[in-house]
């Protein structure tokens, strides 16, 4: 199965998906640019980081191999394959698909990562002023992670410490 990959917002390569015996192969290939670039797979409402596309030559690709087990922490079916790490809704929905409501304004409980002392990096990722780091994460209930979740604004992360 064949996905284009979205990049700033445009195509710009292809990501495949294929079967190698009892896993699930991923290979990202896209045209060399500068800059860092993870891919995020999209769909059923769930985001998850597929990887870091690494430099080959003239070009941009990752490989995983993943086993049956650590394929269902990704969305299935994937809709979208991009380089940002929420679910663009606008951009993933279809014409004759309903308007999506607007988002539910903060609850009290809720507030911006910045307001609770966490800085966005261009990656997606946050960094707290204590050194910690946070990765937006699409766990699934049953996963051993999902317990070790925080909820930072209206997303949840996974936190550590280098």
């Amino acid at each position: 199965m064949d996905y284009p990959i979205y990049i700033e917002g445009r195509q710009c390569g292809t990501l495949t998906e294929s079967k190698e015996g009892l896993y699930t192969v991923f290979h990202a290939d896209c045209p060399r640019r500068n800059g860092l670039i993870r891919l995020w797979l999209h769909g059923g409402g769930q985001s998850a980081c597929l990887g870091l596309l690494a430099p080959r030559g003239d070009r941009l690709v990752l490989t995983r191999r993943l086993s049956r087990q650590a394929r269902t922490a990704f969305p299935r079916p994937i809709e979208r394959v991009s380089d940002q790490p929420g679910t663009p809704q606008a951009e993933i929905r279809t014409p004759a698909a309903a308007p999506a409501p607007p988002p539910p304004g903060p609850s009290p409980e809720q507030s911006t990562p910045e307001a609770d002392g966490w800085r966005a990096l261009p990656d997606g990722t946050l960094i707290a002023a204590d050194g910690r780091r946070a990765l937006p994460a699409a766990l699934p209930p049953g996963s051993a992670l999902a317990s070790h979740l925080l909820r930072i604004g209206d997303r949840d992360y996974l936190v550590f410490r280098l």
